[in-house]
């Protein structure tokens, strides 16, 4: 910058040096100018710029780690003490591999005890289970569905020899069970377009332990898939039987079941009866409804 008073020119080459000589021009009461030449406007945007990188910089070295180790604990799907997928990141794989056509394999493990006590598993079967994950099977994906129920997921294309390696996991895992000691149901199976078009593997291996005794190893079958289409029907119709409400509703039926009295030798009351009249299914007794309705 330049510095003018009176015809003297003063060349300054800091701000520092202005400030001190203008405030001595100024005790001297001397008139005076200030010219800033296109260097000094250089210098001044240069260090306004390296202002707005060290910031930049301290923004990326300080708080975008706090934000991403924020966004790992509250948002991050993977488990790494299970090696497991939250049942949330199963929706977009499932999606995925129905639209590019990727035909896969699944092996469900239930284990009742973690189920109905809510409890975490413990940390030795924890290190079990990812090693199971990661040792049978190539690019498998373990889904956390619950406490106590773990889903792995693999693709055919990259086991072409799966019903190899289910035998394998299964031998492997007999140690374990009498390692542990904790009651199991196994499932087993292949994916189908009619379960994966709403991801209803979860509800699917639902139904079939519902006829599944403990510790027993059950691999899918079509009768499976016809007992859970038939079962999802009925729940449809039971959801609408309570939506409309109507007392004249003919998917209803009630028989009168007289019961007879033995002291009194005679017929004194009538038990009622509830059976479903469904168009697809027929006559429906409550062995195959209550426990859907409940």
């Amino acid at each position: 910058m330049k510095l003018f008073h009176k015809t003297t020119q003063v060349v300054l080459r800091s701000e520092e040096q202005r400030d001190e000589y203008i405030e001595k021009l100024q005790k001297a009461h001397v008139d005076y100018r200030v010219f800033e030449d296109q260097e000094t406007v250089y210098s001044r945007d240069k260090r306004f710029i390296f202002g707005i990188v060290a910031i930049l910089h301290l923004i990326g070295s300080f708080l975008l780690p706090v934000i991403a180790m924020f966004y790992i604990m509250h948002s991050n799907p993977y488990d790494v003490r299970l090696g497991s997928l939250n049942i949330s990141a199963m929706d977009d794989m499932i999606r995925f591999y129905r639209e590019k056509k990727v035909p896969f394999g699944y092996m469900s493990l239930f284990m009742h005890t973690f189920s109905e006590n809510h409890a975490p598993v413990p940390a030795s079967m924890q290190e079990t289970i990812r090693r199971f994950t990661s040792s049978y099977f190539r690019d498998a994906r373990l889904f956390h569905v619950s406490s106590g129920h773990f889903l792995l997921i693999y693709t055919l294309k990259r086991n072409p020899d799966y019903e190899k390696r289910i035998s394998s996991i299964l031998k492997a895992f007999t140690p374990e069970y009498s390692r542990f000691k904790q009651d199991y149901k196994i499932v087993i199976g292949r994916c189908t377009d009619q379960l994966s078009s709403h991801n209803e593997y979860i509800s699917f291996i639902r139904s079939i332990h519902r006829n599944m005794e403990e510790n027993t190893v059950h691999f899918v079958t079509e009768k499976d898939s016809a007992d859970y289409d038939r079962e999802a029907y009925i729940l449809r119709e039971l959801t609408d039987i309570y939506r409309v409400r109507r007392l004249d509703d003919p998917r209803v039926l009630v028989y009168c079941q007289p019961v007879y009295n033995i002291r009194l030798g005679r017929y004194d009351t009538a038990e009622a009866l509830m059976r479903l009249n469904l168009k697809e299914t027929g006559i429906g007794y409550p062995g195959q409804f209550i426990p859907l309705a409940e």
